[in-house]
């Protein structure tokens, strides 16, 4: 089944922000799922409940080869630009590897009127 690889920017020293972020990622896949009919996976959401629960590192290294090896069967990575995004390791090193495997890339950009789906690059 092809799906859309939704990545986020996730861990923050504050963990509010990490919580908002979780939010974020959730609201975006419902938006893409129930506007655009997707099937959506977020491996970060999906890391963080394991965190959660499992107590185990919250860290890219712990997760980057679970991660990439689910992107490598994606058709598209979609990108949820909001604060943090283009300073994340996991987001660049995500988006390097679609690039890498040529899987497009796409954004989801929050703006006053809700989310916006952009398909292309910036």
């Amino acid at each position: 089944m092809p799906y859309l690889y939704l990545s986020i920017p996730t861990a923050h020293a504050d963990r509010r922000v990490t919580e908002y972020r979780m939010e974020m990622a959730s609201y975006a896949a419902a938006f893409l799922k129930k506007r655009y009919g997707r099937v959506v996976l977020c491996p970060s959401l999906h890391a963080e409940l394991i965190h959660q629960h499992a107590k185990l590192p919250d860290t890219w290294a712990e997760w980057k080869n679970e991660h990439i090896s689910m992107l490598e069967h994606a058709t598209e990575l979609c990108v949820l630009k909001i604060s943090g995004w283009n300073t994340s390791r996991r987001v660049m090193e995500e988006m390097e590897a679609a690039e890498t495997l040529g899987i497009p890339i796409s954004y989801i950009e929050e703006t006053d009127k809700g989310l916006t789906y952009v398909k292309e690059k910036p």
